[in-house]
């Protein structure tokens, strides 16, 4: 086991295993292999050889010079010859030599492989007789002696019909070479064999083919070894996959041998090494070195890698030159930094670098680091100082110039490990703010034009702080409540809380002018108490709309000033994620106290139009209502009258006085009722909305115009829906609206003398309103007036002012209805809506 744990740390070929002296050595000349051979011939064991210097260890010498025997070797990849040398006893020894120089993939010399022989030793033959037996059983590795004769006699037979080019056979006929494989048989194996194969005994392999241990696969493998056999090499060897005993495969290292002396008897050495572990791992440094490879050069920040061996060494030589303290030294000695710069070397970039450097190549970026630190050399002085305090690594934001001479600002990055750092390598990173630092200023500019807007917009706003709200609601949600205002009418405290945890963060100039303060600090803290607690439905139903996931609430109310007045405000609160998620909302509250009074004024004037609209339209009904009134005037007089005779006869008839008298109390009640009417739509008065049964204000209204109607022959008809909701408005002008639309159209039919003069009123559902439809039977309206029927002062009457539709369209928006003309096939047709209150009437 000893020797072969020596032995497996060289990389040579196990058919080189004779019993001669076999010393493998480094470039440099130290001794890394040392067999047994070797310890026979020149008296040193391997323990006391290996790590020596082989030339200083054996005194070596030659006639033209050590030197020269080694540039031909290095030149021709081996040489062969005598060296004289001196043995462990001090014996000079003549050997003969021979020389391989292996070399690595980069083509580097790896190792120089020496077997030796003594030029006096006699009798070699048995001494290597001897020991091959011995190391043929004693060798870790796994050695067959197998008999090829039959071989050599298939092949014989090929020459025999005429095969002149045996290796291009061999190589191509795969039937042949699967025979070949069944006609060796094994003289013997060593007991690495029977383990390495899992055979179970000697025995059980001896004289048998070798068929079941070379898979498909693998048999060019057995018929390069024929060929070289045919080209009368000595050996071949070869890494390849075999069968083991039971079936499973395994990579080994393949070499057969023919020794001289075996020739003639057609018997083959072969050793197989196990390299399935070797194997393995050298896939798995791959896939690292790979994974690694494709890391460096696909990572998104820039990496260089450094050749730091020079900057070591010149710190070295400070050292021995009495340099105690680096560290210091490069503090106190500025210009040492210009010599730093030229020292550590480019040797790598990977994509990224070559974007960020605007480079195309590698080579472009390759030598001394000078060129990217002319902006911040200083960099470069605090990483270096980092790395001589034992720091583990260094970072800084920084700027870097690229070969062009243009600047990028980077976060520049370097670490210090052992790993590298042994082996005078080290990596630094860059990662690109160029991009950040635009977008930074874009946000900062963005931000100081949002600012401005914010501080300058004619607009009320408050930035709060809703942080501490937020878990509030979300505790109510994971209580399982759901319906957060019957919480509150429940839990009135609940709201006050709400109120007392937002505070203000800031306001704008617009809300210092509005609450009459000097300016904004005195906002600053304060919380919706000091503002809502006078209309704390406002918050209530501004926190329900967060509740509830609405994006906004907004409405008209009433904000309590520091003053203790109330202001009309238009309030209007968003709940954008954005915001919400850093515990921010802004709320806007516009000043509406100027649009509050011109409204009222609004109202005031219409109120007064509508008055003298009214008074204008019972003045036009004068007649109609002096008829109306003299009706149940007359009718008393002749009760009176009746009621009198009857009492003056002899016998008074009490109960036909009685009767006469109930017709004078009806009578007298009508003109009561008539004059009521009148009179309410006389009054001036603001408007009073309340729940209304349409079909008794049309009564109502059709009582003013009754006689209006008979004088022009006009008949009316109404139909009002069964079950019809209620709406709410105000009596009085919803009669005027039906009196003046009936009005016109007794008005328009009296013109049309030829046709039957009908007023029809109908009154209907519709979609959550009520529909008051007037229709006549008269000419109809122009086409081309329908659209202006209700703008003010437009008029088709000789004698009109042109204001009568224009306030019936007021009063019917302001009610939150629409109103609307049009013709149909026997005249023209109003139509009007009112929102419905949902109960039928």
């Amino acid at each position: 086991m000893r020797y072969a744990l020596r032995m497996g740390g060289a990389n040579f070929d196990l058919a080189d295993l004779i019993p001669d002296s076999v010393v493998v050595r480094n470039e440099d000349g130290s001794i890394c292999s040392w067999n047994e051979g070797a310890h026979l011939l020149y008296g040193w064991t391997a323990d006391q050889a290996i790590g020596r210097d082989a030339d200083d260890l054996l005194g070596s010498n030659h006639q033209f010079g050590l030197a020269y025997i080694m540039d031909l070797a290095t030149r021709d990849g081996h040489w062969h010859g005598e060296i004289y040398r001196r043995a462990a006893d001090g014996r000079e020894l003549c050997v003969q030599v021979r020389w391989v120089v292996r070399r690595d993939d980069n083509g580097d010399i790896a190792e120089i492989v020496e077997w030796g022989r003594d030029t006096q030793e006699v009798s070699v033959g048995e001494v290597a007789a001897h020991r091959f037996t011995n190391l043929f059983h004693a060798m870790a590795a796994s050695f067959w002696e197998l008999d090829f004769s039959e071989v050599r006699k298939a092949v014989g037979a090929l020459v025999a019909d005429g095969i002149t080019d045996i290796p291009a056979y061999l190589l191509s006929n795969k039937e042949f070479i699967g025979r070949a494989i069944s006609m060796v048989r094994v003289i013997d194996v060593n007991k690495q064999t029977l383990e390495l194969y899992r055979i179970p005994s000697r025995e059980a392999v001896l004289s048998q083919p070798m068929d079941w241990t070379w898979p498909e696969e693998s048999r060019h493998v057995f018929a390069e070894s024929l060929v070289a056999a045919a080209q009368r090499r000595d050996r071949y060897s070869v890494e390849t996959v075999l069968k083991k005993w039971g079936g499973e495969e395994f990579e080994v290292l393949f070499t057969v041998c023919w020794p001289s002396d075996h020739k003639a008897q057609g018997t083959v050495l072969v050793g197989i090494v196990d390299i399935t572990d070797r194997k393995r791992a050298e896939r798995e440094l791959r896939a690292s070195l790979d994974r690694y490879r494709d890391l460096f050069h696909h990572v998104p920040v820039a990496l260089l890698q450094l050749d730091m061996r020079p900057l070591f060494a010149r710190l070295q030589e400070l050292q021995h030159g009495g340099v105690a303290d680096l560290a210091a030294f490069v503090e106190d000695t500025p210009e040492f930094l210009d010599e730093v710069l030229t020292l550590p070397l480019i040797e790598e970039a990977n994509a990224e670098a070559l974007r960020l450097f605007r480079a195309t190549e590698v080579s472009d970026l390759k030598g001394p680091i000078s060129w990217a630190w002319a902006q911040s050399p200083e960099t470069i002085r605090r990483s270096l100082l980092a790395r001589l305090r034992g720091e583990p690594q260094y970072s800084e934001e920084t700027r870097v110039s690229r070969p062009d001479g243009s600047v990028v600002d980077v976060i520049y990055v370097m670490s210090f490990p052992k790993a590298l750092m042994d082996h005078g390598i080290n990596v630094v990173g860059f990662v690109d703010m160029s991009a950040r630092r635009e977008a930074d200023l874009a946000l900062r500019q963005s931000e100081h034009r949002y600012r401005d807007l914010f501080h300058h917009l004619p607009l009320a706003l408050w930035q709060c702080d809703t942080s501490r709200l937020a878990p509030m609601l979300d505790e109510l949600r994971d209580m399982g409540i759901t319906d957060l205002p019957s919480y509150i009418d429940a839990a009135p405290d609940f709201l006050t809380r709400c109120m007392q945890v937002v505070t203000i963060q800031e306001v704008n100039a617009a809300t210092v002018a509005l609450c009459g303060a000097r300016s904004a600090e005195e906002f600053v803290g304060k919380t919706p108490w000091d503002y809502w607690r006078g209309n704390a439905g406002t918050f209530r139903r501004a926190v329900e709309a967060r509740f509830a996931g609405r994006p906004a609430h907004s409405e008209e109310t009433r904000m309590r000033l520091p003053s203790g007045d109330y202001a009309d405000v238009a309030f209007s609160i968003a709940f954008p994620p954005a915001l919400q998620d850093h515990g921010i909302t802004v709320v806007a509250t516009l000043d509406i106290g100027d649009r509050k009074r011109a409204e009222a004024r609004l109202r005031e004037v219409q109120t007064n139009l509508s008055h003298a609209a009214r008074v204008s339209t019972l003045g036009e009904l004068t007649a109609s209502i002096a008829h109306e009134v003299n009706q149940p005037l007359a009718a008393i007089t002749a009760f009176g009258e009746a009621s009198l005779r009857w009492l003056q006869r002899d016998v008074p008839e009490l109960e036909e006085v009685e009767a006469m008298t109930r017709e004078i109390i009806s009578d007298a009640r009508r003109a009561s009722d008539i004059i009521a009417r009148i009179r309410g739509m006389a009054l001036k008065r603001d408007p009073v909305p309340t729940p209304l049964d349409v079909g008794e204000v049309i009564d109502e209204a059709l009582l003013i115009i009754r006689h209006e109607s008979q004088s022009k022959a006009v008949a009316i008809e109404v139909d009002i829906a069964a079950a019809l909701p209620r709406v709410m408005a105000d009596r009085v002008q919803l009669q005027q609206v039906i009196v003046n639309l009936a009005v016109n159209a007794l008005q328009a039919m009296s013109l049309n003398d030829a046709k039957a003069r009908t007023l029809k009123i109908t009154a209907a559902p519709g979609d959550g309103t009520v529909e008051i439809c007037v229709d006549d039977s008269g000419p109809g309206v122009a086409a081309e007036h329908l659209d202006q029927l209700f703008n003010g002062f437009f008029t088709t009457k000789q004698e009109g002012m042109g204001m009568g539709l224009a306030i019936c369209r007021s009063i019917i928006q302001e009610h939150g209805g629409r109103i609307t003309a049009a013709n149909h096939a026997e005249g023209a047709r109003f139509c009007f809506t009112l929102p419905a209150l949902g109960a039928p009437s």
